[in-house]
């Protein structure tokens, strides 16, 4: 049908007809794609259900305690039990450009970046568990473990022991000593 037969048929009813025709299809095709980009950006902004900032994790880290689930094996628990032991020695730091960074879309991916450093005031033990921990995290691939390690690049830590991770017992956070998790001990 072309844009004489619609003509022709909309004189015989008397009004337009509905649908996108002549100089309308051009604006439905724009409208169309606007409500299809829309609903995708929808559909993946509910997909994210993890944190892209370690400033994120680390609140996440402090939120509950994560001792047994680490001792247990897992890779987001023992991750964010590693950080939950350096969560007060973690050093926020944000280069920006003041108005430019402000720009919405590309001002804070391309004007602003964030570096996280550990405190030089930290214990050398608490950061050498942690690094553990973290580490554990980062040998079963878990990706926030693997690019959290730069944090401690430059800081002394030790190796860690031989073994599987579920041989490890938590450090208590205030204290240094190991924990025993409830229902594992003598």
């Amino acid at each position: 049908m072309n844009a004489e037969d619609m003509d022709t048929i909309e004189a015989k009813v008397g009004m337009p007809l509905l649908g996108f025709y002549k100089a309308d299809r051009k604006h439905g095709l724009i409208f169309s794609l606007s409500i299809a980009l829309l609903i995708a950006s929808v559909a993946l902004a509910a997909e994210v259900k993890e944190p892209k900032e370690l400033s994120q994790w680390i609140g996440l880290a402090v939120a509950q305690d994560y001792s047994v689930a680490a001792s247990n094996g897992d890779a987001r628990a023992q991750f964010l039990y590693g950080l939950s032991l350096l969560h007060g020695h973690i050093v926020v730091v944000q280069d920006r450009v003041p108005v430019i960074s402000s720009i919405p879309l590309i001002g804070k991916r391309l004007f602003e970046k964030t570096h996280y450093f550990i405190d030089a005031q930290a214990n050398t033990g608490q950061v050498a568990t942690a690094y553990q921990w973290v580490n554990r995290a980062r040998d079963q691939h878990f990706a926030p473990a693997i690019e959290t390690e730069q944090l401690f690049r430059g800081r002394a830590v030790t190796p860690l022991p031989a073994g599987p991770a579920k041989t490890a017992a938590p450090v208590s956070r205030t204290t240094g000593a190991a924990e025993t998790p409830k229902g594992c001990g003598p």
